[in-house]
């Protein structure tokens, strides 16, 4: 994941003002692939591209995994700067963990602590792993941290040596003074280093070595005269004289068991066990010594029947001559070596001979030697993670992805606080329509910012996705239930503590989107699943039909409904649309529009809706909701002076232009939730004679007007004071007027649907105005082109038009229109007069 710029971050012009409105572009490095970026870490808000600078020249939030190449640009598009690649140019092993970002199970991150993490679930948010349990594991810390809690067997590195915890809990204990608490991992005498009194090493002869006493150094252990005094070794000859004396300690105490112990009896007894030792061994002094020094390596004394010990303490076996730790308080009479009360603490060395280069290691319950594994091949695997299948290591790489666990369920269902952060999931073996209801914040709280996607896998039967109490709102201000079609998904995000905010990707699996056509002849609208390959199979046809030719076509800016402009009373009919196609048909509006609907516009919010009409006031608008039309607004005070042959919208919703066969044909006013505003000022060069269409582009920074006469086209520049200067007409006009016209979603062509062959013409588009014609498509519409659009992807343009087919659709890329696409299996039933689409 990558942020790109700063908090601070701000553009300037080369004259050192702020870039206002400049555009940042981002393409995949390398290539002219456009890169998709997000505005929040998560990744579930997509950002525009380009990505638009305020007014001021600063940009808002923007992610994206890996690099990228970025584009600079000004509000008119003149490149200013390129930097390629931008964003992660580095490789780190896990970034530091951050509270909103939502980890999925293995995601590793650097906690607070300087530690790293390893997550142990999906859907892992705001747990932070230096403080909370049960949600990640450490992933390792070689170097001892004062503030780690580190468990009995945990191994750090401090000062340069290693060490191995004794304890649980074992918290803020120095390994270097808390002998209680660690013990030196130093297997191999060094000379060099400073042994502890009791503290274990190997000689170079394989013998294990205890200390004798602190301060312990450059005194090897194989060498005779550094022991007794300063090691005891665990060899053979040092274990049999230890038992020849444990022996001798034998006798002296059962012979002290008949009356009160007597210092002198057990002196002479132990130097009677000592001519004894001297006899089967070497001699009794010195196997004396050697027990009294294997006692002292535990700490601990002859065991003596009916002595009270307390858990921890060591007593050394008579049967055995081991060293036990007492587990409990105990004061039996059970030697240590058959109590269970008692755990032996003395080993020896599991065999050495074969076991070179082999680490020392446990199972619980036995010593063996361990094979030290070299690590997988680093080769190409910068920047990924060690782990295991439990047989093999591996590298991985770092998940930074977002997940959303699966939560099926095949009856009605109230969700729970457990379900944020996944999918609540609807079978395709449910056939039955089903509702999941996001209880009240007053029962369930869930936290402001969770997320939860509802999916419908089932064609058959619709999701309905209800709220008790509280408010579930859709992009368009709607309010209520929200229903899932089949084969789509719904997001939903809590924004407040009772308010939950959805956007919805409503689309049939078998299409990329829906394409409409307003045609002369009923059914007068026809409506297709659309994909890559052009159009698909065509939709039932609505229940309740428009009453006469349909002359303009528009869906809502989310796809959840469409309006038909077409030519008898009511003038302009409006359904609600899904991946299943038209629903009912809204109730009309309660004031009409006075005669033919020649063109509808829904505003960018989806909150208004527009119409472009015969006979005054020749536009004619709408409050829009998901209810359907609201009470009409009032006529702007300077009505258009001709019949309405288009609208739109600007692209932040703040003016609305109107295409009229009056002079002076182009008329534009200020547009808000009120209404008109007051008209702005004419062009000062009018367009050359009646207007049939009219665009903005996608910046707002242009408007476009398609007419009769003269270049057929004519550009302005557009700002909120209204129309500025025109810009360059074509160099090779269209053949007749433009009837319809549509920007490229990057706005730098201009697409022109008119009367004469070739009927669709492109034109690269600047800042400037128009600029040099395309090629004409190698498959030219049938007839004369009425109405054009884009895919929402971009990548496909769709033209209506007379003659069969009505309706065709090409592909598109930067170089423009390529080939045409297949036909709809059914036409539409004659001359297509708009054209819109959705996804």
């Amino acid at each position: 994941m990558a942020r790109f710029g700063e908090i601070n971050a701000q553009y300037f012009d080369d004259a050192g003002d702020p870039l206002g409105g400049g555009k940042l572009y981002f393409y995949d490095t390398g290539t002219t692939t456009p890169k998709n970026t997000y505005s929040d870490i998560n990744f579930t808000i997509p950002n525009p591209n380009p990505v638009i600078l305020t007014a001021a020249g600063r940009q808002p939030n923007i992610f994206f995994n890996g690099v990228a190449k970025a584009i600079l640009a000004d509000k008119n598009d003149v490149q200013i700067l390129v930097r390629d690649p931008v964003g992660e140019t580095g490789t780190n092993f896990g970034d530091p963990w951050i509270a909103t970002k939502v980890y999925s199970t293995n995601s590793v991150v650097i906690g607070s602590d300087g530690v790293y993490y390893r997550s142990l679930i999906a859907g892992n948010q705001n747990n932070n792993p230096a403080t909370t349990s049960g949600f990640w594991s450490l992933l390792y810390s070689v170097q001892w941290s004062s503030g780690i809690t580190y468990q009995e067997g945990s191994v750090v590195t401090y000062d340069g040596e290693q060490f191995q915890s004794l304890t649980n809990s074992n918290l803020n204990n120095n390994p270097s003074t808390s002998s209680a608490n660690w013990v030196l991992l130093s297997f191999a005498w060094i000379s060099t280093a400073t042994y502890a009194d009791n503290q274990n090493a190997v000689g170079s002869d394989g013998v294990l070595y205890t200390s004798q006493q602190g301060s312990n150094t450059n005194k090897n252990p194989t060498v005779a005269g550094n022991r007794p005094a300063y090691w005891v070794g665990t060899s053979a000859d040092a274990a049999t004289s230890a038992a020849a004396a444990a022996t001798s300690a034998t006798n002296a105490a059962t012979s002290a068991s008949g009356a009160s112990t007597s210092a002198t009896n057990a002196a002479t007894s132990a130097t009677n066990a000592g001519n004894s030792a001297t006899a089967a061994a070497t001699s009794a002094t010195d196997s004396a010594a050697s027990a009294a020094a294997s006692a002292a390596t535990a700490g601990a004394a002859l065991w003596v029947s009916g002595q009270t010990y307390n858990a921890g303490d060591a007593a050394i076996s008579l049967v055995n001559f081991l060293t036990y730790r007492a587990e409990t308080t105990t004061s039996g009479t059970t030697d240590p070596s058959a109590d269970a009360n008692w755990t032996q603490l003395g080993y020896s060395l599991p065999s050495q001979t074969g076991n070179s280069g082999k680490f020392l290691t446990t199972n619980g319950t036995a010593e063996s030697w361990g094979i030290v594994e070299s690590l997988p091949s680093q080769t190409g695997n910068a920047g990924k993670y060690l782990t295991t299948d439990g047989t093999d290591e591996s590298w991985a790489d770092v998940n930074t992805g977002v997940t959303y666990p699966q939560n099926s369920q095949s009856s009605d269902y109230t969700l729970v606080i457990g379900d944020a952060g996944k999918s609540i999931f609807h079978p395709s073996s449910d056939t039955t329509a089903r509702t999941f209801t996001i209880p009240a914040n007053s029962s369930v709280p869930f936290a402001i910012g969770d997320v939860i996607l509802f999916v419908n896998d089932n064609n058959a039967a619709a999701l309905t996705i209800a709220i008790t109490s509280d408010t579930i709102e859709d992009l368009s201000g709607s309010t209520g239930s929200v229903i899932v079609n089949g084969g789509n998904v719904i997001t939903v995000l809590k924004v407040t503590a009772t308010k939950w905010l959805v956007w919805s990707q409503n689309q049939s699996a078998a299409s990329d989107g829906f394409a409409a056509v307003a045609h002369v002849t009923s059914p007068y609208v026809s409506a297709y699943a659309f994909s890559s390959s052009g159009f698909g199979s065509k939709f039932a046809n609505p229940s309740t039909l428009p009453t006469q030719n349909g002359e303009s076509v528009a869906f809502s800016p989310i796809g959840s409904e469409i309006v038909v402009g077409h030519n008898n009373s009511p003038f302009i009919t409006a359904y609600p649309w899904s991946a299943s196609g038209f629903g009912s048909k809204f109730a009309n509006p309660s004031t009409l529009p006075t005669g033919i609907g020649h063109g509808v516009s829904f505003s960018p919010s989806g909150t208004q809706i527009a119409v472009a009409h015969t006979t005054s006031p020749y536009i004619t608008a709408y409050p829009w909701s998901s209810s359907g039309f609201g009470t009409k607004f009032a006529n702007p005070s300077t009505l258009p002076t001709g019949t309405g042959r288009d609208v739109k919208f600007s692209p932040a919703g703040t003016e609305i232009a109107v295409a009229s066969d009056g002079s002076p044909y182009i008329i534009a006013y200020p547009w808000s939730a009120s209404g008109f505003g007051t008209k702005f000022a004419d062009p000062a060069t009018l367009p050359s004679g009646a207007a049939k269409s009219v665009a903005f582009s996608p910046s707002g920074d242009q408007i476009v007007v398609g007419h009769s006469g003269g270049s057929y086209v004519t550009a302005y520049s557009w700002s909120a004071s209204g129309f500025g200067a025109k810009l360059t007409s074509p160099s090779s006009t269209p053949f007749t007027g433009g009837l319809g016209m549509t920007f490229s979603p990057a706005g730098t062509e201009l697409l022109i649907a008119h009367s004469w062959s070739p009927y669709l013409s492109v034109y690269a588009f600047t800042a400037s105005g128009i600029g040099a014609k395309f090629s004409n498509p190698s498959s030219i519409p049938a007839g004369q082109g009425n109405a054009v659009t884009f895919s929402i992807s971009g990548n496909e343009v769709l033209l209506a038009h007379n003659s069969s087919p009505y309706a065709t659709a090409y592909s598109w890329s930067a170089s423009g229109l390529g080939g045409k696409l297949s036909n709809p299996s059914t036409l539409p039933t004659g001359n297509g007069f708009g054209i819109a689409f959705t996804i």
